[in-house]
């Protein structure tokens, strides 16, 4: 059987899901319009509407700092009940090869700078996407045991920022990459100072989401059973370096920025090391520079509508 045939993929709307479309048109793409993946019924109706061989699940509740402040319980039981929902059907189809996409809050604190595969379990996860990183984790629990409880033929793979013109960047839901874009586009036309949170020194990393999308075909296909793999690229920038780019795409002075500490500056993200992946596949990434110079050369007043 080839897991590359009739796959189906979760999460279609987002960055990386759409990525995966314009990559292969072939397979089948679902939202929260075909399905609702935290209701088992419905999510047993739309594998017997489609029959896939395989499924990528990559269907997240997810947002940026404040979201996970004000509704971590969602985050927690939504994320968790999604990928219930999915190995319950696929059990019931006969199905046994999952991918499951993880992120990068799935790490506690590493004792290196950027966290290999084998710490994912290590430490744990704190501050305030504690719930959302928590629920990403167990989703790899759940991976291994379904696999030795069942037999089944699933994996994980880590993804750090994705960045796409396809971003949300719906304010208060939107990651920090996608709020700066929005927010130094607004200031275009204007003087005023661009308020951007915290200090800017917290670091970050962001993958072109075409590069996710290749990523994780690969990974479907090659990846070993209950493995994990660091599928991101390892550029880090910070905030301030990351606004500062921003602003000379868009022809915007960087001295504008104000940087107001008042709003707390959270924390870096936990960095990933993408050595394992790279050595098993070969593949390289686009530098972030030239991914934020494509999408800022495409955004448009229709993108934020």
């Amino acid at each position: 059987m080839s897991y590359t045939e009739n796959i189906l993929v979760t999460g279609a709307s987002g960055v990386v899901g759409k990525a995966l479309q314009r990559l292969d048109k072939k397979q089948v793409y679902v939202t929260s319009a075909d399905a609702d993946l935290i209701d088992y019924d419905a999510t047993l109706r739309l594998f017997e509407k489609h029959k896939p061989r395989s499924v990528i699940h990559l269907a997240a509740l997810s947002g940026g700092m404040q979201l996970s402040r004000e509704k971590p319980a969602e985050l927690f039981t939504v994320n968790l009940m999604m990928a219930i929902n999915i190995f319950r059907a696929a059990r019931y189809f006969g199905i046994t090869r999952i991918g499951c996409a993880l992120s990068g809050a799935a790490y506690g604190q590493s004792t290196n700078p950027l966290a290999c595969e084998i710490e994912l379990h290590n430490a744990p996860i704190l501050e305030e996407d504690f719930a959302y990183g928590y629920s990403k984790r167990g989703i790899d629990v759940m991976v291994q045991a379904m696999n030795k409880q069942f037999g089944m033929n699933s994996y994980s793979f880590v993804i750090n920022g994705a960045l796409g013109i396809d971003m949300n960047f719906t304010p208060n839901k939107s990651i920090v990459v996608a709020s700066l874009i929005k927010r130094i586009y607004e200031s275009k036309q204007n003087k005023e100072e661009i308020l951007v949170w915290g200090d800017g020194s917290p670091k970050r990393q962001y993958t072109w989401a075409e590069d996710l999308g290749r990523n994780i075909f690969w990974c479907h296909e090659k990846q070993t059973p209950g493995s994990v793999l660091n599928i991101g690229t390892n550029e880090v920038i910070t905030i301030k370096e990351l606004a500062v780019i921003i602003c000379q795409e868009f022809g915007v002075d960087p001295n504008r920025l104000f940087y107001d500490v008042s709003k707390g500056s959270g924390k870096s993200a936990q960095l990933t090391d993408n050595s394992e992946f790279t050595k098993l596949s070969g593949f390289s990434f686009m530098p972030l520079r030239a991914a934020i110079k494509e999408i800022c050369s495409e955004v448009n007043d229709l993108t934020f509508n």
